[in-house]
C-alpha cells in the first residue's frame, strides 16, 4: 500500500489518512474480541501506533493493507 510506504518513510500524514481510512474497521475487529469499549479504543490506538513504527515490515505480496490491519487486531 502506497500509505503503508509513506509511513514507513515517516509521513505523519499518510498515518493520519491511513487511521481515517481503517480505525471503524480495526475497532470493530478489535470489539468483537474485547467487549470493553475503553479496552478496545486503547488497543485500536495501540495498533497504529505499531503500524508507526513497523510498517516497513509490511509485504505486499503476503496480502492487502487492510488484511495485514486486521491480522495485527487479531493477535492483537
Amino acid at each position: 500500500s502506497r500509505l503503508l510506504q509513506r509511513i514507513a518513510a515517516g509521513d505523519d500524514e499518510a498515518l493520519a489518512a491511513l487511521y481515517d481510512e481503517s480505525a471503524a474497521l480495526v475497532f470493530g475487529v478489535v470489539r468483537r474480541i474485547v467487549w470493553d469499549v475503553a479496552d478496545a479504543e486503547e488497543i485500536t490506538g495501540e495498533i497504529f501506533g505499531h503500524v508507526w513504527s513497523r510498517a516497513g515490515s509490511y509485504e505486499a505480496r503476503l496480502g492487502s493493507a487492510a488484511a495485514w490491519l486486521l491480522t495485527l487486531a487479531r493477535n492483537r
